[in-house]
């Protein structure tokens, strides 16, 4: 590596620590005035959500790719609730009671109309 080809992987390393502060200094800008908006948020909500911005992803995109009817993403919060409602709903037990036990929807000797 020639001390040119090191300036500019310094100049790049430079930039993209910069490009770094100011992604997370929006991203926790968006942060904050979500969390000004969205209310009822749980502290374990609230947490999980830090971690997600932590890691450079913004709060109106989701891990899981759902997204609306027109095909915007749902914001982080809204996904994981719907994620933790599916969760609680599979992890009940089944109450329906037994299938009721009928026969055939014809005669077994009868001939079949096809």
């Amino acid at each position: 590596m020639t001390a040119d080809d090191k300036d500019k992987s310094n100049m790049m390393v430079s930039k993209n620590r910069k490009y770094d502060k100011g992604l997370k200094a929006f991203l926790h800008r968006q942060l904050a005035g979500y969390a000004a908006s969205i209310g009822g948020m749980s502290e374990n909500e609230m947490d999980r959500l830090k971690g997600w911005v932590a890691a450079g992803n913004s709060v109106f995109d989701n891990p899981y790719c759902m997204s609306d009817e027109r095909g915007n993403p749902i914001d982080y919060i809204n996904a994981i609730r719907i994620c933790d409602e599916m969760e609680e709903e599979a992890a009940k037990p089944k109450t329906e009671g037994p299938l009721v036990e009928s026969g055939p929807c014809w005669e077994p000797d009868e001939d079949l109309p096809f």
